[in-house]
């Protein structure tokens, strides 16, 4: 763990930083932590059922439960809203008592540099990010615009010419996604257009009845339509290629824009937390991430377990903090702008 904290310092960003993580997989604290649950264990979602989160949280409660790492009972709770503001607010309620756990996405940084939500990741106790998965993006088959190449270009040189479209809010993770991806090749971010919609099956759908001409999420959620034919994925934001569905489809660096950008799931804890609370999550988490049917559920969504540690988890969104606030600045989303519409 060590020398993984010591590359966090030398690495440049943020997305550099998420390709060296992976070698700490998974950190095993075994014998550290003392601390262990004595009454029922909330895991508190801040999206609907059904969605990436929920799966996550329904996921882990599973494994807890069924591999009796846990000895009390373990529910979750769905708090959807305030892009999570208000499950974050409902943790806090519960100050110092590690029973309540949270599962959260990047947003827990980005809602706060936009000015959209009074909690940060500093006013909680982050506990881990479990897994990751990146970002894709993504055409109808019979699309003019024929490759990752293709779309730069008609971005650089016309970019209103070209809807991208994802969920759920403008500034999120997935327009950081493109965002970054543009700039790296020298187009104007600004004059993106973009479309939110309120669930990835809507912008799908819309790419799909050629609404839009581009749908920015998760390849778990294409990955039907391009087994079917009706979609072609142009690149991921991964550090190497995907595996197995997704083995043709380039990532950007190799195509020589040096992006990484990954939307992982985070688990955090209220505010005031002790250290034997952290440490006892740290090995109860780990415990889940070295589960084969944990490994294979997240190898299912087309994921990347990273199993990190609650120190190494706040070093990642204290870098994540920096670099989004960075290009959220430069977007018009920052602070009171982040609630406005470009």
């Amino acid at each position: 763990m060590a020398s993984i904290l010591r590359s966090v310092r030398s690495v440049p960003s943020f997305g550099a930083w998420m390709s060296i993580v992976l070698v700490a997989l998974p950190v095993d604290v075994t014998g550290a932590a003392e601390w262990r649950p004595t009454k029922t264990i909330e895991l508190v979602v801040g999206a609907g059922a059904g969605g990436g989160l929920d799966r996550a949280a329904r996921l882990v409660q599973k494994l807890l439960t069924d591999r009796r790492i846990v000895e009390v009972p373990v529910v979750v709770s769905n708090k959807p809203g305030g892009g999570g503001g208000i499950s974050w607010a409902y943790l806090n309620q519960h100050e110092g008592d590690a029973h309540f756990v949270g599962i959260t996405s990047p947003n827990i940084t980005i809602a706060s540099i936009q000015g959209t939500a009074s909690i940060s990741f500093r006013d909680i106790s982050p506990l881990s990010m479990l897994y990751t998965e990146y970002i894709a993006m993504t055409v109808r088959a019979d699309s003019p615009i024929r490759s990752a190449r293709d779309l730069i270009e008609r971005l650089k040189r016309e970019p209103q010419s070209v809807a991208l479209a994802f969920s759920t809010t403008l500034g999120n993770n997935n327009h950081i996604a493109i965002a970054r991806v543009v700039k790296a090749a020298g187009g104007n971010i600004k004059r993106l257009k973009v479309i939110a919609f309120r669930s990835a099956s809507e912008h799908v759908s819309a790419v799909l009845g050629g609404h839009v001409d581009v749908s920015i999420t998760g390849p778990a959620n294409f990955v039907q339509h391009k087994k079917s034919g009706q979609l072609r994925l142009l690149a991921i934001t991964s550090p190497q290629r995907l595996e197995g569905e997704f083995a043709d489809v380039p990532t950007w660096r190799e195509l020589g824009i040096n992006v990484v950008e990954s939307n992982g799931r985070f688990f955090l804890g209220p505010k005031g937390l002790t250290p034997e609370q952290m440490a006892g999550w740290d090995d109860l988490l780990s415990k889940v991430a070295r589960d084969n049917e944990f490994r294979r559920s997240v190898e299912a969504e087309f994921g990347t377990v990273t199993a990190l540690s609650s120190g190494q988890t706040l070093q990642l969104l204290t870098e994540a903090d920096r670099e989004y606030r960075s290009i959220l600045t430069e977007l018009g989303f920052a602070g009171r702008e982040g609630k406005k519409n470009p």
